[in-house]
């Protein structure tokens, strides 16, 4: 019986070649932009979500009222964090962070591009991003301290033990490496 219904089904599509190759590929299309907007969805619900606090992390963003596009831009002014943490009851901490840190790390003979961020020594108390070697409460605590990536202390270091060495990164000048 199955056997005359996918004989049936292959003769009628066999017949209509072109409605057939129109519908097969709108079903892929249609289904592969079904699972891409899926995954995209997935993706911005949980994003960041392995932070123990995420219910209480918030990110302050500035709109340019210009009249015509309005954009939305992630940032704020750099006096509104003390304002927030004096003036809003409900803020415990507030994270300031700078995506101008970049230039090119020294260390011996040895130069290596570095791309990164200046944050308040507050950081690592409010997001969850581990630490290989160093200690999470005292890691930023003192000017001039960096942390890196493990990938980018095998690059720079080797097999030296990347945690207490210094740094120069131009135009910053010297940084400690308190964390990897």
């Amino acid at each position: 019986m199955f056997k005359n219904f996918f004989m049936t089904a292959y003769r009628n599509l066999a017949k209509h070649r072109l409605f057939t190759i129109l519908n097969v590929f709108g079903l892929a299309l249609g289904m592969s932009l079904c699972l891409l907007y899926i995954a995209w969805l997935n993706f911005v619900f949980t994003f960041d979500n392995f932070h123990p606090l995420k219910d209480r992390i918030y990110r302050v963003n500035t709109q340019l009222l210009n009249g015509q596009e309005n954009p939305l831009y992630a940032s704020a002014p750099s006096g509104l964090a003390q304002k927030l943490q004096e003036e809003i009851a409900g803020v415990e901490t507030v994270v300031r962070v700078n995506t101008l840190l970049s230039g090119t790390g020294k260390f011996q003979d040895k130069k290596i591009g570095m791309q990164g961020y200046f944050t308040d020594p507050s950081f690592l108390k409010v997001f969850n991003f581990p630490l290989l070697r160093g200690d999470k409460n005292t890691a930023l605590n003192e000017p001039n301290s960096i942390l890196i990536s493990e990938t980018k202390a095998k690059t720079i270091f080797g097999d030296v033990e990347g945690l207490g060495q210094v740094i120069r990164l131009e135009p910053y000048g010297d940084l400690l490496v308190t964390g990897i």
